[in-house]
Formats: structure tokens, C-alpha cells, sequence
């Protein structure tokens, strides 16, 4: 929706449609995933601006929850891994698994681990990550902003 308003703006005398969010979900089985449901996973590229701010989000809403039985599977790499790991610091680092750049094959794989896919989302405008967690039937905790909600529902 917010694409479309500021397209408008644009070009008031073009005509859009809207399309649901979507992915190929064959690489997805047809079950399920069966992770342990304290294993938190999310699948992030780490880059300045708003998936530092992601991770910064995370981290931050993790440290209240240090007393729960969390671990969390992190996916992702990229100039920024220096800073997104330095905002875990204060957790307990047996907690985290830093899997960084995988293949794209083997993203299912990590998301059927897990029970809880999360990833705040800051200034995402299309996530497609949210889907490839819930085509693994995995719950999303994500952001109500930006495009987040519009592709979570």
C-alpha cells in the first residue's frame, strides 16, 4: 500500500493492482516445521542503515529475556558483521549460532530447526524472508511498519 500512495503521487493517471505478497514454495516440504520451539532463527543480510538497526532492535529486546531457554540461529553476513555482532555482546554468546552467507538451499533447512522465525524489520519495504519462515510454518515476531504487516498477513 505504501508503494502504491507514493506511486499515485507519482503518476496520478496510472492505473495499478495490488498483488499479494508471494514465493515459490516448492523448496518448502509439505510439513510443518518440527524445531525445537525455543530456537529462534532469522535470516538477515548485514549491512548499514536499517538491518543494523534490525539486529540493534533484537539484541536489545533479547537482554530482558536472558533469563528464559532461548539460542537463536542468525543466517547472514556482509560489511556490517563487526557492528551487528558487537550489539549481542551482552548476551550470552553460547546462545547464538552465527551461520552466516549460506546457500539459498539451505535456508529451509535452518528455518525447520527453529520454532519462533524473528526480525524486526526496520524500514523493510518487502520481506521476503517473512514468507520462506511461514512456509516452513514457522510463527513470525516481526514489526508493525513499513511494508512488514502487509507481507506477514
Amino acid at each position: 500500500q505504501r508503494d502504491c500512495r507514493g506511486l499515485t503521487d507519482a503518476l496520478p493517471d496510472a492505473v495499478f493492482g495490488m498483488l499479494s505478497p508471494f514465493i515459490d514454495t516448492s523448496v518448502f516440504r509439505e510439513l510443518s516445521a518440527r524445531g525445537c520451539p525455543t530456537r529462534l532463527v532469522t535470516v538477515a543480510m548485514m549491512r548499514p542503515g536499517d538491518k543494523v538497526d534490525s539486529y540493534r532492535m533484537l539484541a536489545h529486546a533479547l537482554a530482558p529475556i536472558g533469563h528464559l531457554p532461548w539460542t537463536m540461529s542468525v543466517v547472514g553476513d556482509g560489511p556490517a558483521r563487526d557492528e551487528v555482532k558487537a550489539q549481542f555482546a551482552g548476551l550470552p554468546a553460547d546462545r547464538i549460532e552465527w551461520l552466516g552467507e549460506i546457500e539459498p538451499a539451505a535456508v529451509p533447512d535452518v528455518l525447520y530447526s527453529g520454532g519462533i522465525y524473528v526480525w524486526p524489520g526496520c524500514g523493510e519495504a518487502y520481506g521476503v524472508a517473512y514468507l520462506e519462515a511461514q512456509a516452513a510454518g514457522l510463527p513470525v515476531v516481526a514489526q508493525d511498519i513499513a511494508g512488514v504487516p502487509e507481507v506477514v498477513r
